[in-house]
């Protein structure tokens, strides 16, 4: 279950933003000045076969796999996003379900509805 990480760094001049995680799941989300969702990104299967989703108002929901930055020569590089395995979409919908439990409902609803929808493919930008 995703529990709420604490003290998360707010950068000035943007709006707020809140992190839950868990052992393997990652949701970040970003409000606007008016306390409204901006966008999200979830991540699962951390440390494994890292893929992300991400929404926004803004722009077109995304989903990506996470190439970690880790090279065979033991060189570290910064994690990147890249094209995802088409087999793990529903694999998505699923992390979301049971990672997503206890959030708060409108949270919860919300990456329902995007996660949903792309898997549905249906108009991916804005509310």
């Amino acid at each position: 279950m995703l529990s709420e990480v604490l003290g998360v760094y707010q950068v000035k001049g943007e709006g707020r933003r809140r992190w839950f995680r868990d052992a393997s799941v990652d949701l970040i989300v970003w409000y606007d000045d008016d306390g409204d969702v901006e966008g999200f990104q979830f991540c699962f299967d951390r440390g494994r076969d890292e893929h992300a989703f991400m929404w926004t108002r803004r722009h077109a929901a995304s989903f990506f796999s996470v190439d970690s930055g880790e090279d065979v020569l033991g060189m570290k590089m910064s994690p990147t996003f890249t094209h995802p395995s088409v087999s793990r979409l529903g694999d998505l919908r699923n992390a979301v379900l049971s990672a997503a439990g206890e959030l708060e409902t409108a949270i919860r609803e919300l990456v329902m509805e995007k996660v949903d929808g792309y898997l549905n493919n249906e108009p991916r930008a804005g509310r």
